[in-house]
């Protein structure tokens, strides 16, 4: 999905073999087989209803924002070059869209 956000196509084949790849890492670090996805198109879903389901049972106080504020400040810092600090957070709104960039304080 963000090599395709990106504008980078991979042949049908090619991302198979990514997610047979993300597959083989997941089993190695013991992700439970129902939480890995066959075909590109079982990963949209599964993805879709694991974002819904984040959604539905958010907590309070929501650890989200604050979470995702820590991850921005500390690619930030790691930028030298301090015209370049927002890159993170607007590259990583573009990658996640709206709805998730919102979800995690980015807005």
């Amino acid at each position: 999905r963000t090599l395709r956000r990106l504008g980078i196509g991979l042949a049908p084949a090619d991302e198979a073999a990514v997610l047979h790849g993300w597959n083989v890492v997941g089993h190695l670090v013991g992700v439970d087989r129902a939480l890995m996805a066959g075909t590109m198109d079982e990963a949209d879903m599964l993805f879709a209803a694991m974002q819904a389901r984040g959604r539905a049972r958010v907590a309070a106080p929501d650890p989200r924002p604050p979470l995702g504020a820590a991850l921005m400040h500390s690619m930030a810092r790691l930028i030298p070059w301090r015209w370049a600090r927002p890159l993170p957070r607007l590259f990583t709104r573009h990658l996640v869209g709206a709805q998730a960039a919102r979800d995690i304080g980015l807005g």
